[in-house]
Formats: C-alpha cells, sequence, structure tokens
C-alpha cells in the first residue's frame, strides 16, 4: 500500500484503499523524497512489503513523523533540500526512536556528509544507482531490527538492575570492570 502526500497542497491519496498495510501486518515506512519520480520507484521497491507514506514536502514530512510511529524512514538526501541533513536527521530520530533510517542520494554524498549521516543517528545510507531487491533487502533488515529491539524492550525494562558492590563504587560505579562474586580478588 503506498499513500502519497502532495507537496503544496498537502493531500492525502491513498492508492489501494480498504485494507491498511498495519491490518495486512506489513511495517509502517515514510518516504522523504525531493524527486517524486525517484521517491515514487522507492515506494514501488518496497509495495507488498511495507505500508508506505510518501510525500515531496519537507514541511509534510515534519507533520507526518510527528502524527505516528514508523518502523522505517527512508530519506532522499539532496543539497536541495529544506533543512540541512543533520537537522533532519535529529528531527527523525527525537520523533521515531525505533525506527529504522536510511538515507539515499542520487548524486552521492561527500564522505565528510556520509560520516554526517551516521554521526547523527541514520542506521543505513545508500547511493543511487541500486537495484530495487538491494534496497529492498536493507530495509527488511532494518525493519526485522526494529520489531527485535520492540519485543525484547518489555523484557528489558522488567529486569531489575544490579546491586552495585563496594569495589565497583570505589572504581567510580563501572559495574564491567568489577564481576560482584570476585570483585575483591579482582581489584588487589
Amino acid at each position: 500500500m503506498v499513500t502519497t502526500h502532495g507537496g503544496a497542497t498537502g493531500t492525502i491519496e491513498a492508492v489501494q484503499p480498504g485494507v491498511t498495510g498495519r491490518e495486512a501486518g506489513l511495517a509502517r515506512g515514510l518516504v522523504i523524497g525531493h524527486d517524486a519520480e525517484y521517491a515514487q520507484f522507492v515506494c514501488d521497491s518496497l509495495a507488498g512489503r511495507v505500508d508506505v507514506r510518501m510525500t515531496t514536502s519537507t514541511e509534510m514530512a515534519l507533520g507526518l513523523l510527528v502524527s505516528r510511529e514508523y518502523e522505517v524512514v527512508v530519506l532522499e538526501h539532496t543539497a536541495a533540500g529544506a533543512l540541512p541533513l543533520r537537522a533532519l536527521l535529529r528531527h527523525i530520530r527525537s520523533h521515531q526512536r525505533d525506527a529504522g533510517v536510511l538515507v539515499m542520494s542520487q548524486d552521492g554524498l561527500m564522505a565528510r556528509e556520509i560520516v554526517e549521516c551516521f554521526e547523527a543517528d541514520a542506521d543505513d545510507y545508500v547511493v543511487a544507482p541500486f537495484h530495487p531487491a538491494e534496497l529492498a533487502a536493507r530495509i527488511a533488515r532494518m525493519v526485522r531490527r526494529v520489531e527485535r529491539a520492540r519485543m525484547t524492550a518489555p523484557a528489558r525494562a522488567a529486569r531489575t538492575p544490579r546491586p552495585r558492590t563496594a569495589v565497583a563504587d570505589a572504581l567510580g560505579g563501572d559495574e564491567s570492570i568489577v564481576h560482584p562474586q570476585h570483585g575483591a580478588e579482582r581489584a588487589a
């Protein structure tokens, strides 16, 4: 299922009305593109695997990121983008902490910009041209990772922290330095 969001008008058009992708068990995805044809190509590559929403408007994208939870966000980066890449990635992460984020570029980024993507917490980067199957595999990997993290999150939250030991306290509280049962022997 692909839902497009128009740039200037802000209209929403459901390509396949009726059953939503969520009801069909699909992960939710958002494609933020500057080139409508390229963004549509990305959406077509993910059809049947991800319930995709697409927009070519940065303003619309900012609203969509706040309005619902996504498993994956695909961001097409161009030099003509309305927001700097780092600012957009930080906005994505502030509202979509668990989502997989893939940055794509038709032009290829300079090494500095690629490092900037990862420093701003992007999960993956790909430069065009790429095969649709490669893109689908990268997205599927991100979705699996997000779903696995969500399934284990309640178990992690239910765990109680290990009691601190006197030796660990003396070493600045780093529990990884001292094993609680053998702390005195290792610290001596």
